[in-house]
């Protein structure tokens, strides 16, 4: 019995089916993985996501608590007639009131109007600041009206604060 390129054909042609059976189980389950795979990548991308939404909520909170603070610093210090005290507390509303506007737009907060107003306070905030220091009083119209924007801002950002606090997670 010597060697036969038949029975040699034969048993190529036997191991084929099964090879090719093999090879698209092989494609197959290489698919599935991938499959699971970008949907256990969007599941994390989602997860990372509603985590950075939340962490962004608890900063605005924080941050607009040091903002209410400011403007109870702000009215204590005209009730004393501190020039020093004012110009501090002119600073201290301008530095919270950007942190508290940079915080909002990162959030995705549709906060236009209240980020005017924002800006419209620190404004008034540094104008009261330069009248201060120039002559060592603010002036009153100046001081109302700082005082009258101070407080819708509060008003509206703990309206804010307020809905976004009971919202769980990421963007709804």
């Amino acid at each position: 019995m010597g060697f036969s390129w038949y029975a040699l054909g034969q048993l190529a042609d036997s191991l084929a089916i099964p090879g090719f059976a093999l090879g698209a189980w092989g494609l197959w389950a290489t698919y599935r993985q991938a499959r699971d795979a970008r949907t256990a990548a969007e599941a994390a991308r989602d997860a990372a996501s509603q985590a950075q939404a939340a962490i962004s909520r608890s900063n605005l909170l924080v941050a607009v608590k040091d903002l209410q603070s400011a403007e109870e610093d702000i009215l204590d210090a005209f009730s004393r007639q501190s020039a020093a005290e004012v110009s501090r507390t002119c600073r201290t509303w301008r530095a919270n009131a950007g942190s508290v506007r940079g915080l909002l737009d990162a959030a995705g907060l549709d906060t236009r109007t209240l980020s005017s107003m924002i800006q419209d306070s620190v404004a008034l905030a540094a104008q009261v600041e330069r009248k201060v220091r120039a002559v060592g009083s603010g002036d009153v119209l100046d001081v109302e009206d700082l005082l009258t924007v101070t407080a819708k801002v509060t008003h509206e950002l703990g309206f804010l604060t307020s809905r976004e606090s009971h919202r769980p997670g990421g963007k709804q």
